[in-house]
């Protein structure tokens, strides 16, 4: 049988994907049966030609397998396509410029033994950039078991919204439609959102499994020519948030969402989106604030103003910018303790 399914979605990455590969193949040692399924989505470099040579020049256990799209479709329908195709008990995803420490599969699939709880395995990752891992705190594993505290601890981004280092039971991702939403930006956000809504129970360990790299040319990187499309998926993100809210967490879940809101704001001001989606973008500001208004928190209703003009200009400072979560944080407590 085979335990864990690994997929990457392959769009121009010809300086990264030997390397992610060949992390892939590193795994072997782990003594589990594993497949990686590539799917080629129709780039415009030579990265499938690496993918091609290092497959050819392969002779271990670890069963490859390329799908090729017809056309370019972004990452969220590679993603898809991997998951409904993999086999495994577990489903990893991984970006095609990262790669994977040494040892990445042993620990995750070791922890899931000892945890079998646990539908969602997370290790730390290495942040090429910042040079640090992600949860440096962490000296031993976590298990959060508990819906209520699954949804806390996603609503102050204690559980990042990354889909890659992390091994996800197959079965929960297909028994509930976990699949990525095609066509937007920043896909991760409600993916995350619903998959730790449907969790029963998460485990942190304190190995760093996944090295991210910042890729320049990476989907994630926004350039003008995407503001529009960031706005309508912020917009999406939003509307669906406050359409399926958590249960009984009414200040955490709408801090959240006015956080994607506020970010949807900032793109706004920095470059030029069409008139259509300002208006939608408007129109949920005004929603936050109204159901916020009407349920009696006047705090926190007084800090989503910031989303209005005149007060909306702040965005401006740096300061502000950097210290939005540390006044959310604020925020939250005046309310809660009201």
């Amino acid at each position: 049988m085979i335990s864990l399914s690994i997929i990457i979605p392959v769009y121009k990455v010809e300086n990264y994907i030997r390397r992610c590969l060949e992390s892939v193949i590193a795994q072997e040692d782990s003594g589990v049966e594993m497949e990686c399924i590539v799917i080629d989505d129709k780039g415009p470099d030579n990265s499938m030609d690496i993918v091609h040579d290092v497959i050819s020049n392969y002779h271990g256990t670890i069963d490859f397998k390329v799908v090729v799209h017809e056309r370019n479709r972004g990452v969220a329908a590679g993603r898809n396509t991997g998951a409904k195709m993999a086999n495994g008990e577990y489903i990893m995803f991984i970006d095609s410029d990262d790669y994977l420490k040494p040892g990445c599969v042993k620990s995750l699939l070791g922890a899931s033994k000892d945890y079998p709880q646990a539908d969602v395995i997370i290790g730390q990752f290495y942040s090429v950039r910042e040079q640090k891992p992600s949860y440096d705190y962490l000296s031993s594993p976590v298990l959060y078991d508990n819906k209520e505290e699954i949804h806390r601890k996603f609503l102050r981004v204690i559980l990042d919204c990354f889909p890659w280092n992390r091994l996800l039971r197959r079965k929960l991702i297909v028994d509930n439609q976990l699949y990525f939403q095609e066509g937007t930006i920043f896909e991760d956000v409600i993916w995350s959102y619903h998959l730790f809504d449907k969790v029963n129970a998460v485990l942190l360990i304190p190995d760093i499994t996944y090295v991210y790299e910042n890729n320049p040319t990476s989907a994630m990187n926004s350039t003008k020519e995407k503001s529009t499309a960031t706005v309508r998926s912020f917009v999406f993100f939003c509307n669906e948030m406050l359409d399926q809210p958590y249960k009984g967490m009414f200040v955490d879940h709408h801090l959240y969402v006015f956080n994607i809101l506020m970010k949807a704001i900032d793109t706004r001001m920095h470059a030029c989106v069409t008139p259509e989606v300002s208006l939608s973008l408007n129109l949920v500001r005004n929603r936050i604030f109204r159901e916020t208004l009407l349920s009696g928190r006047i705090f926190l209703a007084m800090f989503f103003l910031t989303a209005f003009p005149p007060f909306n200009n702040i965005l401006r400072f740096s300061w502000f910018r950097s210290h939005f979560d540390r006044l959310g944080s604020v925020i939250r407590s005046l309310t809660l303790r009201k």
